[in-house]
């Protein structure tokens, strides 16, 4: 297994562990966490949502190259995601990996 593996294997973990603290969230208020780098919502009761039932999560955690994941609504759906290796912002992109959450987890 490839140094690279490994890291993208972890991202992909994390980024499941973000998928589910959301689709808690949003079966407990009917919404999802706004767009974010610190996944706030998830893991500190701030009063924005009705029913709110966390925490979700226990931290926000940094991808392999030490940037924030990323949420980002998208209709009624939602992106969790990391730049990737390359570490760059290229509208999800590239080496960008990423992972689209619905409602009733399906596209």
């Amino acid at each position: 297994v490839t140094k690279l593996t490994a890291e993208k294997a972890r991202v992909a973990a994390d980024l499941d562990s973000i998928k589910t603290a959301a689709i808690m969230l949003h079966q407990d208020t009917g919404k999802w966490p706004p767009a974010s780098v610190s996944g706030t919502d998830l893991i500190t009761d701030n009063s924005s949502f009705a029913n709110w039932a966390g925490p979700y999560l226990d931290e926000w955690r940094q991808d392999p190259w030490k940037k924030p994941y990323r949420i980002t609504p998208f209709g009624n759906a939602l992106y969790v995601y990391s730049f990737g290796p390359d570490g760059n912002d290229y509208g999800m992109t590239g080496d960008d990996i990423k992972l689209l959450i619905t409602p009733n987890n399906t596209i």
